[in-house]
């Protein structure tokens, strides 16, 4: 058994912050039973013990990516701390292994990876991870390959029905698919949307919106209802800004209601709540000359990005949601995303030339 420090906020419950960060519900009979469920569970960080229910909810994130909200039941939030120096060395500029018994800069972690498995010829348009799982799509298949964290081998393929453009995966592990220049496909409703229209990345938000990217016009952000399909409404990028310039959107990710997307020469944010009023893009980040091939975002709140011709930091970088550099690493890549256990670093790749790189920090 794991020695980890906890706090506890009584009163309250956890509102998570992406939407494939949480990881069920258990039951129990006690908040200290709660705890030790967190504790053993490799991904966990925080807990929710509601009594009544005798139920224990376990979140992936810690628990300041989401939001402790005041609750009239005896409910508890688990919030562990897995930093040995909770105020100085912590998430997200640190990584903590609590087998380290240290915080450790993420550039020491990126420094330190080391190559675990590589594949060749493998074409991808992206990849999602989960809990021990890489979901990874073929360019043009119709369906994922599921590879294991634990020995980096194929072991499942799920069906989509639709030839893959690029996508994102729903709290149920069902795509949500840019079709090429046919819509958005929604596995989860097996319907397609906007039929005729091009879409980049699309996106996810824990509130149940899903964002898609336009091709043309190249600054519009077209939101729809998760459960029902429903177009809502369109954010578009080239009227409302804050000192910035609205670039073309390419990728994007989200926390709560805080939509981060990579756009030519900058990481771009705006919140896509409410859905009426002005919406007001911001820029995190500036480049040189040229777009992020993707963005990509961890438990901790940390993004994951590249460029091509960045001349005040390395080809692919790891930030904060406020513009921070953490790490950088040597590489452009097309694709990438890290992901931290309780006992190792992933980050996982895939490069231009179709090179599939599984990398590990313990």
């Amino acid at each position: 058994m794991r020695t980890i420090r906890a706090r506890l906020y009584h009163q309250s419950i956890y509102s998570h912050s992406f939407h494939r960060h949480y990881l069920g519900k258990y039951p129990s009979n006690s908040m200290k039973n709660c705890l030790f469920q967190c504790q053993n569970h490799n991904y966990c960080r925080t807990a929710t013990y509601q009594s009544t229910e005798q139920q224990c909810y376990l979140y992936e994130e810690y628990s300041y990516v989401g939001t402790i909200v005041s609750s009239s039941d005896n409910s508890i939030v688990i919030a562990l701390h897995l930093c040995p120096d909770d105020e100085m060395k912590r998430e997200p500029d640190y990584l903590c292994l609590p087998s380290k018994g240290q915080s450790i800069p993420m550039q020491t972690v990126m420094n330190g990876l080391q190559l675990v498995k590589q594949y060749l010829n493998i074409n991808t348009v992206g990849f999602v991870l989960s809990v021990d799982e890489a979901w990874l799509a073929p360019v043009g298949a119709s369906s994922i390959n599921v590879y294991s964290l634990k020995n980096y081998s194929i072991i499942r393929s799920v069906s989509t029905n639709k030839a893959f453009g690029y996508f994102d995966l729903d709290s149920q592990m069902k795509p949500i698919i840019a079709n090429g220049g046919q819509g958005l496909y929604f596995q989860s409703l097996n319907k397609t949307l906007n039929n005729g229209i091009g879409f980049w990345t699309p996106c996810i938000s824990v509130t149940g919106f899903v964002i898609g990217i336009v091709y043309s016009p190249s600054n519009l952000l077209n939101i729809y209802n998760q459960t029902s399909g429903t177009y809502l409404y369109s954010i578009n990028g080239s009227i409302n800004t804050f000192n910035s310039i609205s670039y073309r959107k390419y990728a994007c990710t989200i926390y709560d209601n805080n939509l981060y997307f990579g756009s030519n020469n900058s990481i771009q944010q705006v919140s896509i709540e409410p859905s009426n009023g002005i919406k007001i893009i911001k820029t995190i980040l500036n480049f040189t000359n040229t777009n992020p091939s993707f963005i990509t975002s961890d438990a901790s709140k940390r993004l994951y990005s590249s460029c091509s011709d960045c001349l005040s930091f390395n080809k692919t970088f790891i930030l904060t949601t406020n513009g921070t550099i953490l790490a950088q690493w040597p590489q452009k890549l097309a694709f990438t995303q890290g992901k931290a256990s309780k006992s190792k670093f992933y980050f996982v790749t895939s490069t231009d030339t179709n090179i599939l790189s599984f990398y590990e920090y313990s």
